[in-house]
């Protein structure tokens, strides 16, 4: 791995804990350790991890709370979180994703998924911070000029677009095709009820990007147009003065 990521485990079962802490050593990661929602509170404000892994069912702040907390906080909002729990019923998953959490995971841990896991959640949080960049350095104002109402709009629109790409990628584990081979499966009979409503979380998040694709290609085209029409400034008396 070209970087050592820090990673907090988070959990009240010290079998648990040791058990992950070891994986992720392991397979060179640097982890740290939180037994409880506040302590790991604690630890992300103190050590900026770049991944938490985090469990439900914690004493003082449940999980659930955690991921409500940090992803109110502009400083974490954007820190991905995988959820552990004991738990594999839909409403608990639909719960943690809800809450905004990046990715879930059912104990006992399968060593492989949890790894795999990690890197896709990693990879995602990369290809964010990627692409933000990349509008950023693509908005940066020319110095020679303040930039005009039109030219804050669109800035606004390409801002509007990375959060919906990035959004998007946050949402979805899997290339798009495999939520086409998923979709293609679907149409047998006996589908479970999860399988279902993993597929449709994907494509209501696909559907969003689509949406948020077509409203910034209207706004390029209306300011377009807007420049297109406007008649050239005349120069004003002081302008044309010799």
């Amino acid at each position: 791995m070209a970087k050592s990521y820090r990673v907090l485990v988070a959990d009240d079962d010290l079998d648990h804990v040791t058990i992950v802490r070891a994986i992720l050593e392991q397979n060179g990661y640097e982890a740290l350790e939180a037994f409880n929602g506040e302590e790991t509170l604690e630890q992300v404000e103190k050590h900026h991890p770049d991944l938490l892994l985090l469990d439900i069912m914690m004493p003082k702040i449940d999980g659930l709370e955690v991921v409500r907390r940090l992803k109110e906080n502009p400083a974490t909002r954007n820190l991905p979180v995988i959820m552990f729990s004991a738990k594999s019923g839909t409403r608990e998953i639909i719960e943690s994703f809800n809450f905004g959490a990046s990715n879930y995971l059912i104990k006992p841990i399968d060593t492989p998924k949890l790894l795999q896991k990690i890197k896709a959640t990693l990879r995602k949080e990369e290809d964010r911070v990627a692409l933000e960049k990349r509008y950023k350095s693509a908005q940066e104002p020319d110095p020679r000029k303040l930039p005009s109402r039109q030219e804050r709009e669109l800035r606004e629109h390409r801002t509007q677009l990375a959060n919906s790409v990035s959004q998007f990628l946050a949402a979805t584990d899997l290339p798009l095709e495999v939520l086409h081979k998923e979709l293609f499966q679907l149409g047998g009979m006996g589908s479970a009820e999860r399988d279902v409503r993993a597929v449709a979380k994907k494509l209501e998040a696909l559907s969003t990007l689509c949406a948020e694709l077509r409203d910034f290609l209207a706004g390029l085209e209306e300011t377009a147009d807007s420049t297109e029409d406007s008649p050239p400034k005349a120069k004003s008396s002081a302008e044309g003065a010799p």
